[in-house]
């Protein structure tokens, strides 16, 4: 085997020692970095977004519903009109009370509801009929159209619920294509009228807060 000369394991020793000490300060550098002790803004970093363990959904409102007290409806007591179909017969009224409103339901059926009028009076409209003889102390008149002249409502005259201010419901009077009813109420309350989801459902609602 051949042996290097003296002067030459010399420098294969500096050599070595050289190579040393450059692996050491690269790691050091390295482990400086890392542990956040070097300055990191010359370090290149990646930022990963995991996604998060909740999602924000946007779901459908649902639509309003006649049993529901909503602010889409507009209470006061002003006189109130909708627009409807002529021509269709009324087939029951209802009486009740839901959460902080008394709800007076008027159903036409599967048809289109026709125009209804509703205001306050100072007495029952009765049209061209004789007084029943509605109780008030206050009257919440109903003015419902229809085309035909007669049997536009062959149901009970006086219909009573358990609303808390609306004590009856009076169909007064069938009059000229126009049937006739009277809301006896406790106190003039602010009252809402609208067409209900319910296909053939005229409501009106008084807000009673309780």
């Amino acid at each position: 085997m051949r042996r290097a000369a003296p002067g030459q394991r010399t420098d294969c020793v500096t050599v070595r020692r050289v190579l040393g000490s450059l692996v050491l300060a690269v790691a050091a550098a390295l482990s400086g970095a890392c542990s956040g002790g070097g300055d990191v803004g010359d370090v290149g970093t990646t930022t990963v977004l995991e996604p998060t363990s909740s999602s924000t959904v946007l779901e459908e409102v649902p639509s309003t519903t006649s049993s529901t007290l909503g602010e889409w409806e507009e209470f006061d007591t002003a006189s109130k009109e909708l627009q409807g179909s002529p021509g269709p017969r009324l087939a029951a009224a209802r009486v009740a009370r839901a959460t902080g409103l008394d709800r007076i339901t008027f159903d036409f059926g599967d048809d289109d509801p026709p125009a209804v009028q509703v205001s306050y009076g100072p007495g029952a409209v009765t049209g061209d009929c004789p007084d029943p003889g509605v109780e008030g102390p206050r009257f919440l008149n109903v003015r419902i159209q229809s085309a035909g002249h007669d049997d536009r409502y062959s149901g009970e005259a006086r219909i009573v619920g358990d609303a808390a201010a609306a004590s009856s419901l009076m169909f007064t009077c069938e009059y000229e294509g126009y049937l006739y009813a009277t809301i006896s109420v406790s106190i003039e309350l602010p009252f809402a009228l609208y067409v209900g989801d319910t296909p053939g459902e005229v409501v009106v609602d008084l807000a009673t807060g309780g």
